[in-house]
Formats: structure tokens, C-alpha cells, sequence
């Protein structure tokens, strides 16, 4: 993984997005709940929402890689899933608007998280000879799981420091 470039870039994204995905792990439910003041069942919507999303990006995962090839797929699907987790340190206004504003992006930013985890695992599929897939497989998941527990540690303390919002901000530039 370390001597090819696009493993290296595929998992340092995959190092990144699970340390600052665990931050919002950590913190969606207390920021909704808490700070946002919105109901269990609005929380359940909003995740289930993001369901809807992973759903809708399979079933268009290919046409887009066809559209714009692989490489534009993974970065442009990546940037706008980040992109729209801006939505989750500005949500406010009220319940109904911060409800709206999650709902949106649980639903494309999940769709195209979607998109680019189908295209970034094929790529390595395609990459790697079947000999090594087990090792590579095995290092992608050391470092995706490896650096999550320290995230959700750290939003932890931060979250306590400084607020969950601002605590999800620092999560949403770091997936950028």
C-alpha cells in the first residue's frame, strides 16, 4: 500500500474520513438532541434518511463512473459529501428548517459516500493482485479502524472543551 500512489491516497482518505467521521459518530446525537433541540424521531429520520441516500448512490454509482470516469467520480464524490456535511455545524433556524437541512445532507452526502466507497473498492480490486488483496484489505481496515476509537476520543474532549458545534465544525474542515 505504502510503494503504490493511488493505495496510498485511497487510504489516507480512508485514514482522514474515519478520524473526523468518528467525531461526528461521537457528537450527531447529543448536537441534535441537545443542542439542536429536535426529537428522537427526528434523529431517526435523519439517519434513516441517510439510508435512502446509500441506496440512491448504488443504484447510480455506475452511470456516473461511466459519465465522468473513475478518478473524477472518486474525487468529485468525495468533495461533495464533504462539502455537504457543512450543513451539520450551520444547521439552526427552526426544528423544521434544522431537520430539512440534515435531511439534505444525510441523503446525498450518504449517496455519494455511497459512490465513492463502490469506485474506491474496485479500484483497489483492479489494483491488486489477488495474491495481496487479503493484505491490503487487512491494511485499509487496520487504518480505518485503527484511528476511529481515537476520533471519537477526541471529539470527546473537544465536544466538552469547546461545544459539540464548534467540536463538528473541526470535524467537517478536517474531512475536507
Amino acid at each position: 500500500v505504502a510503494r503504490d500512489r493511488i493505495l496510498l491516497t485511497l487510504v489516507i482518505a480512508l485514514g482522514g474520513g474515519s478520524f473526523f467521521g468518528n467525531f461526528i459518530g461521537a457528537l450527531y446525537d447529543i448536537y441534535l438532541l441537545r443542542e439542536l433541540g429536535l426529537s428522537p424521531a427526528v434523529l431517526g429520520i435523519t439517519i434513516a434518511a441517510g439510508g435512502v441516500g446509500a441506496l440512491a448512490g448504488a443504484l447510480l454509482s455506475s452511470r456516473l463512473e461511466r459519465r465522468f470516469g473513475v478518478g473524477r467520480t472518486l474525487v468529485g464524490s468525495l468533495l461533495f459529501s464533504s462539502a455537504l456535511s457543512l450543513l451539520l455545524p450551520l444547521a439552526g433556524g427552526s426544528p423544521l428548517q434544522a431537520a430539512i437541512m440534515l435531511i439534505l445532507m444525510q441523503v446525498f452526502g450518504d449517496a455519494a459516500m455511497m459512490v465513492y466507497g463502490i469506485h474506491s473498492l474496485s479500484l483497489v480490486q483492479s489494483l491488486v493482485p489477488n495474491r495481496l488483496l487479503g493484505r491490503v484489505n487487512a491494511s485499509f481496515g487496520f487504518v480505518g479502524m485503527g484511528v476511529a476509537p481515537f476520533g471519537a476520543l477526541l471529539a470527546g474532549v473537544l465536544g466538552t472543551a469547546i461545544g459539540t458545534r464548534a467540536t463538528l465544525l473541526i470535524a467537517v474542515l478536517g474531512g475536507l
